[in-house]
Order: structure tokens, then sequence, then C-alpha cells
């Protein structure tokens, strides 16, 4: 069904057209099944399409019963004349902008907002949602899919607690909402500028963050005198943000190969972390829809396992991996963390220790990295340095053998509420320790220092007494530009020579935070770069202790006979595709369908495989033959070793042409 209903329509004639009265069977909620809320959701979304186009006589009462509930639909009169409100109509438009699959999505926010503020929340949140549209767009497509994206982490947000305000409803939830939008409208064209191919794009996305956007600058004063040191301040922090989000495209790569195909072998990741790695763990998770859901904890490399030895092979590893810093030198002390959440890299080394407290104390902390998954958090935030003593603890009492069928019931559950990037953060205040937010508009142009929190010591103490309310010293995320702090000296009455020195003097420590905490954000992204790039290795065959080049081959004919005797849909059979290793976005080249065992390799006939032994003699021969070279070169020693392409299982649906 296609209603169109637009924003920019006058109040009364917003209203979607009455219909004549159509004659369909009744819907009544309560014959689904309580269990069955997926199956309840839809039928309230139907019942209310249909009472928006004048067809209120086909909701049963225990129909009109929920959606009066849920504040969309209103008393008219006498009861039991009905009419259906602003918010309903909202909801019913934005329902039709996202795919059929999700389209439930929309009620389920006004029932959440209901069941914590009640019946007055639906108008807000019916507002927001409508509100996304304009700035997400809607439909089918990437505008659609985007919509969708906002309005998952919108009621992950709302079960989670992420970004909202809580303890009533009133001006504080309203802010709460538009600060949400903003920051989403924010967040996408930092994206756009940063990520994005088209000038004009890029031109049009940076003209908004700086003048919607207010953005701040690295704390350097203006002139020629500094134009280095700031361009290379800006240069590192936009690199920091941009691979933040760059890894949000990485999760679908582990989604199939983190769990097991056959109930007796562990996954391929499992096998991994046991292989290379001296404590591999897996987490107990109870909630597979909780943050962090399910993942496993690995710590302490195995160098043998993952590296050749030898004069040619250090030298090889020691010029590819050369941009990567001492990523090489620290992967050994390394601790890796994988799950459904996101991804987090834990090293005990001097550069990730960061001042905390107050500047002349030097008390020092140890931060780890977490990178979130966009899909499967409601917070707005992807990427933050976190205390290691935090993020170890709530680990550590969740790990259970990595082979284990069932859950140890001496561990804690990794899932229950306090695992997302808010509540951490939360945490971390309580301790009077600041919670590091990498990538966001603030960071991207005033510098890495920017991360720490508003307020917060030893950089920003400052920042308390500077101007708030929207100020015109302040970016669209409330911090203060480091402008500010170097102009406070103006009404002393010095000298030019004088003021120019003091300002020089104050800036100085916002200077040695940028490049502090640039330190311990890249030095962690290149070691899980490193691990990454070594998993891709381990799964074609190029490391010592992993030398089937056939592996990946082994895994999907083995997926395609469990599937097959299970009786799977064919939307359960994951693609296993030629993928690019330094560029998570990139569109993936189907190789293998799981499903059908086509073998499709680029000008070359397609091929079906099977699963007897000839027959996988043969495939693994054709593999070696055609597939490896795709994923491979030859080094100058004449030895196989890893190119800018890897193989991987993806999703069906993440993988066109299939």
């Amino acid at each position: 069904m296609s209603i169109t209903f637009h924003a920019s329509q006058p109040e009364d004639e917003g209203r979607l057209p009455k219909l004549p009265r159509v004659d369909l069977p009744v819907l009544e909620l309560s014959d689904i099944p309580e269990h069955r809320p997926l199956a309840r959701e839809a039928l309230l979304v139907d019942a209310l399409t249909h009472a928006s186009l004048g067809n209120l006589h086909l909701l049963g009462e225990s129909t009109r019963a929920a959606l009066l509930g849920l504040g969309l639909i209103g008393e008219a009169g006498k009861p039991p004349a009905l009419q259906v409100v602003r918010a309903g109509e909202k909801i019913v438009f934005v329902a039709h902008q996202i795919p059929a699959d999700v389209r439930t999505l929309p009620l389920r926010v006004i029932a959440l907002a209901v069941g914590r503020w009640g019946e007055k929340a639906s108008c807000a949140f019916a507002q927001h949602l409508y509100d996304l549209v304009e700035v997400c767009g809607g439909g089918r497509g990437p505008k659609g899919e985007e919509f969708a994206l906002q309005v998952r982490k919108l009621v992950l947000a709302l079960h989670e607690d992420e970004n909202l305000a809580v303890g009533g409803f009133g001006e504080r939830l309203e802010l709460a909402l538009q600060q949400r939008l903003s920051h989403i409208t924010l967040a996408r064209n930092l994206q756009w500028y940063l990520t994005a191919e088209d000038y004009y794009v890029q031109r049009e996305a940076i003209s908004y963050l700086y003048e919607v956007g207010r953005h701040n600058s690295p704390p350097f004063l203006v002139g020629r005198r500094f134009a280095r040191e700031q361009e290379e301040v800006r240069r590192r922090a936009e690199g920091i943000v941009t691979r933040s989000y760059k890894y949000t495209h990485s999760f679908d790569r582990f989604q199939r190969e983190s769990r097991r195909v056959a109930q007796e072998a562990p996954s391929l990741l499992a096998r991994f972390g046991e292989q290379c790695f001296d404590e591999a763990w897996k987490l107990k998770a109870l909630d597979y829809n909780r943050p962090p859901g399910p993942g496993f904890l690995f710590s302490n490399v195995r160098m043998e396992s993952l590296f050749f030895q030898g004069r040619h092979a250090d030298n090889w590893y020691r010029e590819a991996y050369r941009p990567y810093g001492r990523a090489l030198e620290q992967l050994p002390k390394a601790s890796y963390l994988l799950s459904r959440f996101c991804h987090g890299i834990f090293i005990d080394a001097p550069e990730y220790y960061l001042p905390v407290g107050e500047a002349s104390g030097g008390r020092r902390e140890l931060y780890g990295l977490l990178l979130a998954n966009n899909h499967f958090t409601g917070s707005l935030d992807l990427a933050g340095l976190f205390p290691t003593r935090i993020l170890r603890r709530k680990l550590l009492a969740a790990c259970q053998d990595v082979r284990s069928e069932r859950d140890d019931p001496g561990c804690d559950d990794i899932t229950a509420p306090g695992f997302n990037l808010e509540s951490l953060a939360r945490e971390c205040e309580s301790l009077g320790l600041p919670a590091l937010r990498l990538a966001n508009i603030s960071v991207a142009f005033g510098g890495a220092v920017a991360a720490y929190p508003r307020g917060s010591a030893p950089f920003y103490e400052w920042e308390a007494a500077s101007p708030r309310e929207h100020s015109i010293w302040q970016d669209r995320m409330g911090r203060t530009h480091h402008a500010w702090r170097a102009l406070h000296f103006d009404d002393l009455g010095l000298e030019a020579a004088q003021l120019v020195r003091k300002r020089i003097e104050v800036l100085k420590p916002l200077q040695e935070g940028c490049r502090v905490v640039a330190d311990a954000a890249e030095g962690l992204l290149n070691v899980l770069d490193l691990i990454h790039f070594r998993y891709d290795s381990w799964k074609c065959g190029l490391t010592p202790k992993q030398p089937d080049d056939a592996l990946m081959l082994s895994e999907a004919l083995e997926e395609h006979r469990v599937l097959r005797e299970a009786e799977a849909g064919s939307h359960e059979f994951s693609v296993l595709c030629r993928v690019k290793r330094y560029d998570w976005s990139a569109a993936p080249e189907p190789l293998l369908d799981t499903h059908s065992l086509m073998l499709t390799i680029p000008n070359r006939p397609v091929r079906q495989l099977s699963l007897g032994r000839d027959s996988r003699e043969r495939a693994a021969a054709i593999w070696r033959a055609e597939v490896m070279p795709l994923v491979t070169r030859h080094s100058m020693w004449g030895e196989r070793v890893e190119s800018e392409h890897t193989l991987a299982f993806l999703p069906r649906s993440h993988v066109p042409k299939v």
C-alpha cells in the first residue's frame, strides 16, 4: 500500500483522505497469541492503516483498545465513535517508508515509549519518526534502508536507555529527541565529508558542518607559524574518525564465520582463536539481541602460528606492515574482543596510559578501544576509548570454554545491562574517569583531544565556565571552541607580544592532548587491523599452522551438507565472496553460493560443484588453480603471499547478484 502524506502540507490538509467503506475481515488482536509479538505488531500496523483510510469498522475491540492505549487513535464524541489522531497518521506514513520486513518497527518505538512515559509520549516519538523521514528519506533503496537503520537504533536506545532522557516525560525528553535528530544529521554529513567520492557531496557536507554544525578547529593560533602542526592534528583526527566509521561495515564478514556450522565442530573464528592465541574464550550471552551479544575474547598471540619465520619472511612482514607503526611489535601482548556489538582491542603498553584527573597529579589510566556495530547499538557514538580495568572485569567474568556447547552456570551473563557505550560512559563517570568518544564532529575538526568529555580533567576543566545554550562559541555537539580558551586574556591589557605568548602557552596542553590521544587511538586501530589481516591470511592457508588453502571451500561444502540435511530455507545459506581486505564498504564479488554450490569465477564458465569424494578432489584442484590466484600473489622470492583481496562468508541478503 502506498500512502502519500508530506510534512510540508498544512495542518488541516495533512490528514489522509477518507475512502468508501470496504468489507474485509475484522482485525482482532486477541486472535493472535502473545508469544507471536511480530505478528501482533503487523496486525496493528495494518489496522492503523485501514483506520487512517476511514475504515475504522475493521478494528476489533481488542485492536481498538491497543491502539487507544498507544495514543494513536482517540475518541470522537460519544463512544464507540473513534478517529485517527495526528500521531497515528504519522506512524502510518513512516511505516510505509521502510522495507516491508521491518515495517512494524515504528509501532514498536511507540509501544516502548508509551510503556515508559505514558500515552503522551506517542506524540513526541511519532513526530521524531516523522522528522527522521525528512532527514534520511524513505521508500525503497538506500534512503529507506538508512531510515530503517535509524528506527532500529531508536528501538535499541529505548531498550538500553542510550542517548535518551529518563525519569519522566516532559521538556527533557523533547529536548533529547531534538538533540538525537541533530546528531544524526551531523553524523551523516560528517561521514559524507570524510568518505564520499563525489566532490559536490563533500562540498555540501562541509558547508553544512561549518554553517549549521559550527565545527571547532585544532588548538592553535591562526597563521602560517602553526599551519603545519594544525594540519597534522586535523589529518590524524580525521583519519581516526574515518577508520572508526569504516569498521561499522566489517561486522557482516564475521556474522557467519563466528557461528558453528555443525554442532560437533567449532566456528572458523573459534578455531582461529584456539590455534593462534594462548587464551581463547567464548562469552556467555543469554540474550543474543542485547549488547554485546555472543562473542569471543582472545589473548596473547602465538606469533609462530601467524607468521612464517626466517630472514626473507621477517623482511617481507616488516615492509608490508611498515605503515602500521609498532603494531607488529605490540601484537603478542594484545587481547582481542569480537562480538555482535563491537570490536575491542586492549594492550598494556605505555602509550595507552592516558592522563586522567588533575594535570598536576600526573595520574594515568590504561585504556582500550571499542568500535561499535552501527546496526546493534542505539548510541550515535560508534567508537571510544574506555578504561581497560572496567572492560576486563565485565569480560573475564563472562568467559567460558571456547568449545563449550552449554553455558557455564558459574559465569556471568555478558548481556546483562551495562555493556553498551552509554552505560560504560556512565560507569566511567561514577569512578571519576573520562570516557573518550572518538567518532564525532568535535574530534574530526577540533583534534583528538576533543574525545575527552566536556569539562573533564586534565584538558577541559576550563570548559565548565564557557558559554552555553547554543553559543556561537560551541559546535552542535555542545563542545566549546578551542579559540574561546585563548581569548579570555583580551581584557588583561597586555601588549600584543605578551598576549600572543599567553595564548600559545594556554593552548599547549590541548596540543599535547591531541598527540597523546591520537597515538593511543591509532596504535590500537593498527593492532586491530593487523589481527584482522592475519585472520584473513589464516583462512587462505597463508600461515604456518594452517596451510590448507582450500579451508574455505571445505567450510562451504560442509555448510551446504548440514543445512540441506536440515531442510533450511535458502536465506539461511551464506555466500562465499571475494572482498577487499582494506575496504569493508566495497561491494563483494560472489564466488560460491553454498545453497546451489554454483562456482562463479570471473571470465570462466560457471561450474556446479557436488559433495562426492571425487567431486571434492576436483573442486579442490579448481579452487587452488583458479580461486586462490584471485586472493593471493607471488612475492619476489616466488612464495605465495597475501594480496589486497581475501575470502569471506557473507549473509545472502548482503550480496548483490545472488
